[in-house]
């Protein structure tokens, strides 16, 4: 492995000594049209054999947006710069949601202004492999793919999708003031230039769209191989996630309030659970020299006192 750094030619230059093939990410920097053309230019002096470079989709279409102008610019760069090439265009991450576990667990408020028509979305696992076969298959270069999924993303089918995998209701805040957005942000640490960027994003994908269409979706599926992920697939997968993190959370602070001793001679118990105004469930546990076991299934616990067990 050689590490390099990109905004240091002279240690992107060492990086790719003895490399063939390129994939080329810039994250959201301030600079990342120069990193990118000082990485490209580079890879062809040193005579590399292919690159592929992470754009964004519709990069031609949203020039307003820094970011999506800095990668469009590299885009024609890269076409018309000799190199053999391969272009992805993805759309939202999926995996951008992550982030949202303290509002949508918390207060219960989808915040993303995604609008109500829908916005390409594309999971990252479907990123790399389509990277990975753009550089170890033939048949890719000189082409672009647009990496969408067949699902599209709107701020109230997020909200129903959420409140039914957490079980309580979530809200959709709307996409009605891009300047409390921007501000926002900013107020919870991102860097002012990056604010901007994102506003300026999603407002365009409010005000002119950034679907994509089913042929697209079947292009993907052909150069993966599958249908590519979904927008409630990866919801889902992410909640079962939080909601075991919650429970290795309550577990850990039960073993801090309630020393082994409290399990002795204990032979079982019913935990009745409850979330909000929902039905309650009952889960089995069994404790056993004073050893803690739960059903795989139970995601939720009720915090009860030692005068239980005593």
């Amino acid at each position: 492995m050689a590490i390099g750094d990109l905004s240091d030619p002279v240690s992107v230059a060492e990086a790719i000594k003895g490399v063939d093939e390129l994939f080329l990410l810039i994250g959201n920097v301030a600079d990342e049209f120069t990193q990118a053309l000082t990485a490209y230019g580079l890879s062809k002096k040193a005579g590399l054999k292919h690159v592929t470079y992470l754009s964004v989709y519709k990069a031609d279409q949203f020039l307003e947006v820094p970011h999506f102008a800095a990668k469009y610019a590299v885009e024609e760069a890269i076409r018309g710069g000799g190199m053999p090439y391969t272009i992805l265009r993805p759309g939202y991450f999926l995996q951008n949601e992550r982030q949202l576990k303290p509002v949508l667990t918390g207060p219960g408020v989808y915040p993303i202004p995604a609008g109500n028509q829908g916005l390409a979305v594309v999971d990252v696992r479907d990123i790399a492999e389509a990277a990975a076969i753009s550089l170890t298959e033939e048949g890719h270069k000189g082409k672009t793919y647009d990496l969408v999924s067949s699902e599209m993303l709107s701020g109230p089918d997020a909200a129903a999708t959420w409140s039914k995998l957490l079980g309580k209701e979530i809200t959709y805040a709307g996409h009605g003031d891009f300047d409390g957005f921007e501000a926002q942000l900013r107020k919870t640490g991102t860097p002012g230039w990056l604010a901007y960027d994102l506003r300026v994003m999603f407002q365009g994908y409010v005000e002119r769209g950034f679907s994509n269409t089913e042929d697209q979706t079947a292009r993907v599926a052909a150069l993966l191989g599958h249908q590519p992920r979904t927008y409630s697939s990866f919801a889902e997968e992410l909640a079962k996630e939080w909601a075991a993190e919650t429970i290795h959370h309550y577990w850990l602070k039960l073993a801090e309030i309630l020393p082994p001793l409290a399990f002795k001679n204990v032979v079982g118990c019913r935990l009745f659970s409850r979330s909000d105004n929902h039905t309650m469930k009952t889960r089995f546990i069994l404790f056993k020299q004073a050893g803690v076991y739960y059903s795989k299934d139970s995601y939720t616990v009720m915090v009860f006192s030692r005068s239980n067990f005593l």
